[in-house]
Order: structure tokens, then sequence, then C-alpha cells
């Protein structure tokens, strides 16, 4: 199973954002089976990094999350890569340290949020985020000022600086499984995760593991 959670516009109030990221982690929570969370990159300047290390670290400790899968270009979901949440946080703490330590601040001593009742322990810490304060350089900067777009060429930058890229393993399909797309996933790959692309557009996500133990059970009927 897999959710798509919304990024962060300099233009657009941080609430509908902080809100749909919320959402999509405790969704995550409440369905543990669920192992991908799709984000879209849209053109290149929606996502920041602050906020993309804030959905892998929360995705990382209060999830089963095991991959985020990359999109670009809106509605045609162009498949860019995917990588687990703990590579996407760590390959940005290396390039802004000031995210993971605000992180286990706000992680620590979450703020109670007035507008908020009743939220949740990710909700304080979403809330808490923005107003909390970053530092670059030793000097006190705000999220907006610290943030950078992120399109594919950042991110698989970060990720190359840290020795980790995305995987970007795919087949082409046509919507039906033949014999022969079962026998190039289980067979052809080295990745847990394969995606299936549609002229490159996201269609779905396979896990091999899954796929094999399906095949296998078949097999034994």
């Amino acid at each position: 199973m897999d959710t798509e959670v919304i990024g962060a516009l300099a233009n657009e109030p941080h609430y509908s954002t902080d809100q749909a990221m919320v959402e999509a982690i405790n969704q995550a929570i409440v369905q543990p089976e669920q192992e991908l969370l799709n984000v879209n990159l849209r053109d290149g300047r929606y996502w920041w990094s602050t906020r993309l290390f804030l959905l892998a670290a929360l995705a990382e400790d209060y999830s089963r999350v095991q991959q985020l899968v990359f999109m670009e270009q809106g509605g045609a979901r162009i498949f860019v890569g995917m990588a687990p949440p703990s590579d996407i946080r760590r390959a940005l703490a290396r390039q802004w340290p000031t995210l993971e330590q605000s992180y286990q601040e706000i992680k620590s001593n979450p703020p109670d949020p007035p507008d908020w009742p009743d939220a949740s322990l990710i909700a304080r810490i979403v809330y808490g985020w923005t107003p909390h304060g970053f530092y670059r350089d030793s000097a006190a900067v705000s999220e907006e000022e610290l943030k950078e777009k992120v399109n594919p060429s950042s991110l698989h930058k970060w990720l190359l600086a840290m020795g980790k890229r995305l995987t970007t393993e795919s087949v082409d399909w046509h919507g039906i499984s033949r014999p022969y797309i079962v026998r190039s996933l289980l067979f052809e790959f080295d990745s847990p995760y394969v995606a299936l692309l549609r002229h490159r557009q996201l269609d779905r996500v396979v896990n091999r593991l899954d796929l094999a133990l399906r095949v296998a059970r078949r097999a034994l009927r």
C-alpha cells in the first residue's frame, strides 16, 4: 500500500502542508502494512529540503514505511527513484546538521499547539518544526532561509555525498501480469522493490519478496 504526502510551497500556508504530513504518517501508523510513501517533486520547486527531512525522520521513527517513492511533473507521475527514509534523513542531515539537532530537540520536548486540541505526538512535532529555529554557520535562520528546493538532481547529489543512490529499477508494463514480467521481477533485479511504469509514469511498486511468496504458495497448491 502507498499514499502521497504534500510538501511545502513558499507561498502556501504551512498549516495545510503540516496537516497533510501528519495525516500521511498517521495513516502509515494505523496501517502498518503500508510500505511506501509517494513524494511528488512536481516541477522541482515544490518540496523544501527541510520538510523532506522531517517527513523522512517521522517515517523512520514512527512507521514501517520502507521506501519513499519519488516522482516529478505532478499528475504525469514521472518516476524518479526510491530510497529508504533513513537514507534520505541522513543525507539531508549530513548537508544540514541543524535539521537532526532541531528534530531531536522538538521530539524530546514537543510543543502543545493551541489550535490543535488533543494533538498527537507527531502533530506536535510537525507543528513545532517551523517556529523552532535553525542554524547555519552558527547564525540563527528561519526554515525558509535554510531550505533548498528539492529536484531530482539535488536529491541525487545529497545521497551521493554519503555513498547512497536512489533505486531506479523499473519494468515497463501494460497493466497485465504476464509470466515474463513475473520472471523478470523475480530473477533480474537486486532491489527488494521494483517500479512498474507505463511510458515512464509510475503505476505501482512491487515488493519482490512478497511476490516470490505468492508465487511459491500458488505453486504448492
